[in-house]
């Protein structure tokens, strides 16, 4: 497979039924075999989740929505939005669920989430770029850096670049585009000098791409999951069925199948904090 996708099969919609039988306990009160619940899922986070060649939904987060979805039950229908229509719509009623949502305090006061993966974020710029930073943050004052819209490093970039402007350095030039792919085709395009990447993707991306290398320190440590609207019911019911995955170890099998068992969680819960 390769890490950058075509961009016509990136930016495709994709909704596939997932229908399994599930634990008596977590069918108790959750959604009637009837009822399809729609649930918003990444597109073009490789190889977490996303659209692969063939125009169908891949990766290591998404096998793990798939194996909780079939020990709830439930059947749901994934949709591939722009990362800044997942929050809106979880909260709208558009989607029952939404992936790939870090934890941070804001977001809690309006969801609740079951975070699913540990991860970190650094960055990534061309081997020819000429830019190599330090251990610390504060050397990419000065950078055009390509990131997400609604990425939850936007705040910790923020403040280092007032940091870098109270230092008496340049601040940095933060661009947003709607998906992964996009930013780092800015890079690749020179028009941004870097793009922050999830830890547990470089050593996918640097293994499938020669063009890259990875720079800089890890930052913005965190949590990242499933969210519900803050008191859906499908909150308890979704860690229910990821700590069933766990508990049977279909969970690690996953994540040692693509070679990211170190950002495995220990538990399920709802609502974890960093």
């Amino acid at each position: 497979m390769r890490t950058m996708w075509k961009r016509s099969n990136l930016i495709k919609g994709l909704a596939r039924p997932v229908v399994a039988a599930g634990l008596l306990s977590i069918l108790h009160g959750a959604a009637s075999s009837a009822e399809e619940l729609s649930f918003a899922t990444d597109r073009a986070w490789v190889p977490a989740s996303f659209v692969n060649e063939s125009g169908e939904l891949a990766g290591f987060v998404h096998e793990i929505e798939e194996a909780i979805v079939a020990k709830a039950g439930w059947q749901v229908k994934f949709e591939t939005p722009s990362f800044d229509a997942v929050i809106p719509g979880i909260l709208s009623g558009k989607y029952a669920f939404g992936g790939t949502v870090d934890v941070t305090q804001e977001r809690l006061k309006v969801l609740d989430i079951v975070p699913i993966l540990s991860i970190g974020y650094t960055f990534i710029t061309p081997k020819d770029s000429g830019v190599s930073l330090t251990s610390e943050l504060s050397s990419i004052c000065g950078l055009k850096i390509a990131i997400i819209n609604s990425e939850s490093t936007r705040a910790s970039l923020d403040k280092q670049s007032a940091q870098c402007e109270t230092d008496g350095k340049k601040p940095l030039t933060i661009l947003t585009f709607p998906d992964a792919p996009s930013a780092q085709f800015a890079v690749l395009g020179k028009r941004a000098d870097l793009t922050t990447i999830v830890n547990s993707q470089a050593n996918y991306l640097l293994e499938n791409d020669k063009r890259w290398i990875l720079t800089g320190p890890v930052f913005d440590r965190a949590e990242t999951g499933v969210a519900v609207k803050k008191g859906s019911k499908f909150g308890a019911k979704f860690a229910e069925a990821l700590g069933a995955t766990i508990a049977d170890g279909s969970y690690q099998k996953i994540l040692a199948k693509w070679g990211v068992s170190s950002s495995a969680v220990e538990k399920a819960v709802v609502n974890s904090s960093n």
